[in-house]
């Protein structure tokens, strides 16, 4: 999610468990930590702030883990995967 302030603002993030990437069950790979930027600068958990009118804040939060290999898996579903941009681009190489 991407914010753009109209007007000065402040902000204050309650997004303590972003640092370590969710992970993967029966071999599959790990998600990705979430993260927040703001004003172009990435900031660690807890912070607090403020933005200018026109400066962005933007929040990823933490994806999940796969669940079982990826070499395991039907080609069809890995091709609907990737066509809906779910999973890594490595990730879904065949």
């Amino acid at each position: 999610m991407t914010f753009r302030a109209l007007a000065p603002m402040q902000y204050s993030l309650i997004n303590a468990r972003v640092r370590h990437a969710p992970q993967g069950l029966l071999g599959g790979a790990p998600g990705r930590a979430g993260r927040a930027v703001a004003a172009g600068h990435e900031l660690p958990p807890g912070t607090n702030g403020s933005l200018a009118p026109g400066e962005t804040l933007m929040i990823e939060t933490p994806g999940g883990g796969g669940l079982g290999l990826v070499s395991e898996r039907d080609a069809a579903r890995i091709e609907r995967d990737r066509r809906d941009g779910v999973g890594s681009h490595s990730e879904t190489e065949t």
